[in-house]
């Protein structure tokens, strides 16, 4: 048996997938949000999957690594997939990739654009999956109105 856990945002995206293309996996995966496991008294000794994580929050994230942290300590023998405080937010990976050479782009926060880089960019929220807010900006200009114009649609930077 298999517990994938998830945050509970996602669980509809999770379960249209088990509906459909997952269909022949659906029994044999049990689908839990990390809300829904906070508030468990115990839980089946099974494999475990975390999923999501750059969707929590900091505490939550540390909550979800005691909880992978337990369930090893309780039978060393599961399998435990993504351990919550070995996983690299999106925007820490993408820097790392380009530090080390394998990415040739790299990533910016919106608050803090940069002076000088490589264009053509596009935005995006930095732990979604809704791809770019934006299309290719191909010069500062397009990228500072652009990211008034996500502003004033009521984006956070």
């Amino acid at each position: 048996m298999l517990i994938y856990l998830t945050t509970a945002e996602a669980m509809e995206t999770v379960e249209c997938f088990y509906n459909t293309w997952g269909r022949s996996l659906a029994s044999q995966i049990e689908r839990r949000s990390y809300e829904d496991v906070a508030t468990c008294r115990r839980l089946p000794l099974a494999n475990y999957f975390f999923s999501d994580l750059e969707r929590l929050s900091d505490e939550g994230l540390e909550r979800a690594d005691r909880l992978w942290s337990a369930l090893h300590a309780a039978a060393p023998d599961l399998h435990l997939g993504n351990r919550p405080a070995h996983h690299l937010r999106r925007r820490i990976l993408l820097e790392k990739l380009y530090e080390n050479g394998f990415n040739k782009f790299t990533v910016y926060p919106a608050t803090e654009p940069p002076l000088h880089t490589r264009f053509p960019v596009f935005v995006r929220y930095a732990n979604e999956h809704w791809g770019p807010l934006t299309d290719l900006l191909r010069t500062p200009g397009e990228l500072r109105r652009a990211l008034r114009r996500a502003v004033l649609i009521g984006h956070r930077l």
